[in-house]
């Protein structure tokens, strides 16, 4: 059996703050939808977390707004910014799998759109990222100041009001942070360089220029990382077509991603347009069966960072980003049952073999552990080879997930 979970928390009128417990509110929920989660899945270095919308039954009125007194938010303050959990996962006879099913922790949002044809009401939730969208960056203490980008996520972590109280804590805790040291020192000694920009725009521009990531993760914690997968062995194991006890549902399809290649990296990091404000790493075109720009064409990635002055430092990241860019990796597409554990940047591996491979027989054919079929290297005949997950789409409905996955 599978189990499906929505809980909300609710702000204290008196305070503003968030109540300690989660309220359920599962029965009320009619259609569950997706949740979509990814990182450099279109470009590089950007993070996606779609939210979720759930469609409810809103009959006995507990949706209505706080002057209702049918609510759940009678007393409290407005439904807006509400938070939202999600859980799934499956129902044993020794309880449930796993013992944590989060999926997503989410934003209630004011556009509560009401059927009143059939008493439905849907509820859109968005990432949590929303908070930090709506932070100004120019509010943090950080002009005039030489600080490492691990020490600017921090000081975004700990950002507090006028009256000394914790802003982005009410929604993650600090425990919920994963910031990885970093050594590359940033100067953002005027308030220009922040003109126009949001906090999650700030983490985001640095997490580029770490060559890390930024994602949110299941429990609704920030996570500041860099690009190698999570663990050294792998955390679950996928299993498709010609093995025992499949999960796969069906292999979309594999390609090589030439859309992540760069052959060359031109990072700008002082203010004037012109050629000292820029550092170079990479490739230039030569007839060479080794050059890179010859075998893939030129593939420049360019980026601006005005926060690195110093040119020996931002020759240092330029030289990072074209290392990390310029390795050409597969990269897989695949349906599966859903597994509400699995994280972006975790290691798993994947077991899958092409109808030839799974379905024909090679008895007397090959000399055990010395042979190989003359058409295994034009089918899929994957055995536990090792990906990192990019992105993941889980539908609640069929209890499904679309994964997409680098190999390592």
């Amino acid at each position: 059996d599978i189990f499906r979970r929505m809980q909300v928390r609710r702000r204290l009128r008196s305070t503003g703050l968030y109540e300690t417990s989660w309220q359920d509110m599962t029965d009320f929920v009619k259609r569950w939808g997706t949740i979509d989660i990814a990182v450099d899945d279109v470009k590089l270095n950007k993070f996606r977390l779609s939210g979720i919308n759930l469609t409810c039954r809103n009959d006995t009125g507990r949706f209505n707004d706080e002057t209702n007194m049918s609510s759940l938010w009678f007393g409290y303050m407005t439904r807006y910014r509400s938070l939202v959990r999600i859980q799934a996962g499956y129902s044993t006879a020794s309880g449930e799998l796993p013992s944590d099913g989060t999926l997503g922790v989410f934003i209630l949002t004011d556009e509560l759109e009401q059927d009143a044809s059939k008493n439905e009401i849907v509820l859109r939730c968005s990432s949590i990222q929303s908070v930090f969208n709506e932070v100004r960056a120019r509010e943090l203490p950080l002009i005039n100041t030489n600080l490492s980008a691990s020490d600017i996520i921090t000081r975004i972590r700990d950002h507090t009001d006028g009256a000394g109280v914790s802003i982005f804590q009410q929604f993650i805790s600090t425990a919920a942070w994963v910031i990885s040291t970093t050594t590359n020192i940033y100067n953002l000694n005027t308030d220009t360089t922040l003109e126009n920009m949001t906090c999650w725009d700030l983490m985001e521009k640095l997490a580029e220029s770490e060559t890390f990531v930024l994602t949110i993760n299941r429990t609704g914690g920030i996570e500041f990382r860099g690009r190698d997968a999570r663990q050294s062995t792998s955390q679950f194991g996928f299993r498709g077509q010609g093995f025992d006890q499949q999960n796969v549902i069906k292999l979309n399809g594999e390609k090589e991603a030439l859309n992540k290649l760069y052959t060359y990296v031109r990072f700008k990091h002082l203010q004037p347009d012109t050629s000292t404000s820029y550092v170079t790493s990479g490739t230039t075109t030569s007839v060479d069966a080794t050059n890179l720009s010859w075998r893939y064409g030129q593939r420049v990635y360019e980026f601006e960072n005005l926060f690195t002055t110093v040119t020996a430092t931002a020759q240092t990241i330029a030289n990072t980003a074209f290392t990390e860019y310029s390795v050409v990796r597969k990269e897989i597409n695949f349906d599966a049952k859903l597994h509400p554990t699995l994280e972006i940047l975790d290691r798993v591996d994947f077991s899958y073999r092409s109808y030839d491979a799974a379905f024909s027989s090679i008895w007397d054919v090959m000399v055990w552990d010395t042979d190989r079929w003359s058409r295994e290297g034009n089918n899929f005949d994957y055995e536990q080879k090792p990906y990192k997950i990019l992105g993941k789409r889980m539908n609640l409905d069929n209890f499904s997930m679309n994964i997409k996955a680098r190999e390592i």
